[in-house]
């Protein structure tokens, strides 16, 4: 098992094992690096040891299930406490991607709630600001557009005539 963990894998393997492209795998390699083992590569061939694999398949996984980096960093932490290390936490892991720590239905629709009431705030908070926000540009078109009448209203049409357009504008 020891010489299996010491393996490396090239990135093309890497990215034809997990089913993504060069380009996400240096990605997931540059954010989560303080959650894999392997020497930080930036330029010239890549290559990722066998338990960074492992790590790297579960956060594509929590990818793919739609899970934020925060969400995939707290599973990581989670799979590292319950193991004493990280890369090898598959029980934890997998527990993680199926909802949780075992909670009981009720419990789970509990949470659901009120994480639907949290979403519920938060649209309804957004949608208000959203209305301020064109209030305000409403009221600034208008304070311009009254601007405008009284610079017209200021100076004669044979002035302004001879101002130009950008000196109408900027007075």
């Amino acid at each position: 098992m020891e010489a299996e963990l010491k393996r490396l894998y090239s990135a093309q393997k890497v990215c034809e094992m997990l089913g993504i492209t060069p380009h996400m795998l240096r990605i997931i390699l540059s954010e989560y690096r303080s959650w894999l083992t392997g020497p930080e590569v930036e330029i010239g061939p890549l290559h990722v040891p066998a338990e960074d694999v492992a790590t790297i398949r579960k956060i594509v996984k929590m990818q793919n299930g739609g899970k934020r980096k925060g969400e995939i960093v707290a599973s990581l932490k989670q799979a590292q406490a319950g193991t004493g290390h990280g890369s090898s936490a598959d029980a934890a892991g997998g527990q993680a991607l199926q909802g949780g720590k075992g909670l009981e239905p009720e419990e789970l629709l509990r949470r659901l709630d009120e994480l639907n009431k949290a979403l519920a705030q938060s649209e309804s908070r957004r949608l208000e600001d959203r209305d301020r926000l064109l209030t305000a540009l409403i009221r600034t078109q208008q304070e311009i557009q009254q601007l405008r009448y009284e610079l017209a209203l200021a100076s004669s049409r044979k002035d302004r005539r001879r101002k130009g357009f950008l000196a109408r504008l900027f007075g």
